[in-house]
């Protein structure tokens, strides 16, 4: 008997020891641990509670065992835990839920989970996860916002349009898309730099921002691309209203860091479901009705409309046939005559491209030379004119038949820093007098705020370069652009000669062109000259040169050379300063 006593007590001794050794590992565990361990019981009293120094949740503490564990916690937490307990209490699964807490004037981010320990108790483990909360809602903004202005990015506005197409598949209530792209946004980034490029981004962006509606999004898709989402059912008329209000709001002056800056933008505007039931295809539609916005002129929003689609898918193909030509060499210069009246020869001609392609048939430059502007191949093709024209040139001088070229250059190969340079070198090459080169200015390119047009024409003038004003009386301010810039030459534009003899006005506005040039020590070239009565007008009224199908057509050299020949108006008796002051 007394060793079974003695068994009996060595054994609760053991136990002892053994609980006593578990607690003790149990508490090293839970001193480096983060979380707070809470055993409750049914009533939600607290009879247990674990937490290290590391725990950052202190509303609970050793102190509050036996007392409620809403007791201190915060209200907003109270109702939270409630609810998630009596849900644990019905399916006995672990239950997790987030919550935060404002401590101190910054959130906290906390993860609760409750688990049945054993029956009539309930483990409820509180642990901080701030660090990993605030991580994700950072990538979060960064995958939906646009870091630079905060507006809603791509992907935000997908999943804004994707929902509305499906809240409206039944119901067809239309919504709008306004795509809007900022005017010349590359030349304030190129002349002021990219930080008052993106202050004015951020000022353009609460300008938008104070037009759109409550239930609508205002995203930024990157660059100066911007697009509204208009999402309440509205006349078609109000979505118009709305992007004139954008455009005059837009246009209205911007003082960034001391400098005054105007700014137009261009938009295009399609509505669900008319224009398309996928978001790519009402943003490709977008996309399209802004570039024909632009086309139009800049500043003004354009409607689409089925053409627009047609004229988009015209211009891929030409642009794709145009690479080809250039790469294969399919491209032709052509020379059309210029006729002096005086002298009765031919004292020059236009250097003018045609292009037959083989598989689509010729195609105009009215056609081609825009796509060529629009995709950069412009470049190229203005150096394959100059070789041709530099080359043409060359041949007459071997055969003693000096004669003056002309060839229009675009905006973007004189914006090329070099171009001058690169001009002089080829003249250089092929040992050509500077004076038998005219470069023809149109008025596109002495608005266009990416050229120094003052510089550039100077340097070409002072280099011995020809400058030929064309299409003269087309534009607005070509009267103060005679003065402005060092011309030689004026062409008057096909239209007005093609009015000859019409009306009074139409013989009047010549006759003043005419004088006017004259009393800036310029010759008069008139273009579109086609009948002999157009001749004798332009004659009489003091023009000096004319060219138009009356002379001849743009042909080949070996066809303009046959002409010279057989109208005897080959030019070897004239010398060269005869030549330097035409």
């Amino acid at each position: 008997m007394a060793t079974k006593l003695i068994a009996r007590a060595e054994d609760r001794e053991r136990a002892y020891l053994d609980s006593h050794h578990k607690d003790k590992i149990l508490d090293e565990v839970f001193s480096v641990m983060p979380d707070v361990f809470v055993l409750i019981d049914d009533d939600c009293k607290i009879i247990d509670l674990r937490a290290s120094s590391f725990s950052s949740f202190d509303y609970l503490t050793s102190n509050d065992i036996n007392r409620s564990i809403y007791a201190r916690l915060p209200a907003s937490l109270q109702s939270q835990l409630y609810s998630n307990i009596r849900q644990l209490c019905t399916n006995h699964h672990l239950v997790t839920f987030e919550t935060d807490i404002i401590k101190h004037g910054r959130k906290h981010y906390f993860e609760i989970r409750l688990l049945m320990s054993q029956p009539n108790r309930i483990l409820v483990v509180f642990r901080e996860i701030t660090a990993r909360k605030e991580a994700e809602l950072k990538l979060n903004y960064q995958a939906h916002y646009d870091e630079l202005t905060g507006l809603a990015n791509r992907s935000f506005l997908s999943v804004r349009i994707n929902s509305l197409i499906q809240r409206n598949l039944r119901s067809n209530h239309r919504f709008a898309l306004l795509f809007i792209d900022l005017d010349n946004f590359k030349n304030i980034n190129d002349l002021l730099g990219h930080e008052i490029g993106d202050r004015l981004l951020k000022e353009t962006a609460i300008r938008l921002d104070n037009i759109v509606g409550r239930a609508d999004l205002l995203a930024r898709l990157g660059g100066d691309e911007f697009v509204v989402l208009i999402s309440e059912h509205k006349p078609l008329e109000e979505y118009y209203k709305i992007a004139q209000q954008i455009i005059d709001t837009l246009a209205r002056q911007f003082i960034l860091s001391n400098n005054e800056l105007f700014v137009s933008c261009s938009i295009g505007l399609v509505v669900y479901p008319d224009d398309g039931r996928t978001m790519s295809t009402l943003l490709r539609k977008a996309d399209s009705a802004m570039y024909k916005a632009k086309a139009q002129g800049k500043g003004q929003f354009t409607v689409y409309n089925e053409t627009i689609d047609r004229e988009i898918t015209r211009r891929y193909l030409v642009e794709r046939h145009l690479r080809k030509a250039l790469a294969k060499q399919q491209l032709e210069v052509h020379y059309q005559p210029q006729y002096d009246l005086l002298s009765k020869r031919i004292v020059g001609v236009e250097a003018l491209l045609r292009w037959h392609c083989p598989e689509i048939g010729p195609i105009g430059p009215a056609e081609f030379i825009p796509v060529a502007e629009q995709s950069g191949l412009i470049v190229s093709i203005g150096d394959f004119i100059l070789d041709n024209v530099t080359t043409f040139i060359q041949h007459q001088l071997e055969r003693e038949l000096p004669i003056r070229v002309s060839m229009n250059l675009s905006p973007r190969q004189l914006r090329e820093p070099d171009f001058v340079q690169s001009l002089i070198a080829k003249a250089t090459l092929y040992n050509i007098p500077r004076h038998l080169l005219e470069i023809e200015i149109t008025e596109t390119i002495l608005l266009s705020d990416e050229i120094n047009a003052s510089e550039c024409l100077a340097a070409l003038h002072s280099n011995g370069f020809k400058l030929a004003m064309d299409d003269f009386g087309t534009g607005y301010s070509s009267l103060s652009y005679l003065r402005q810039y060092p011309f030689d030459n004026l062409k008057i534009d096909r239209e007005f000669v093609w009015d000859i003899n019409k009306t009074t006005e139409a013989n009047s506005l010549i006759k003043a062109m005419i004088t006017i040039a004259k009393e800036l020590n310029m010759k008069v070239i008139a273009e579109g000259v086609e009948t002999e009565d157009q001749v004798a007008f332009l004659n009489t009224a003091g023009c000096d040169v004319i060219q138009g199908f009356f002379i001849g057509k743009a042909m080949p050299e070996a066809d303009l050379i046959a002409l010279l020949e057989q109208k005897n108006a080959v030019i070897s008796a004239s010398s060269d300063s005869e030549l330097e002051n035409q």
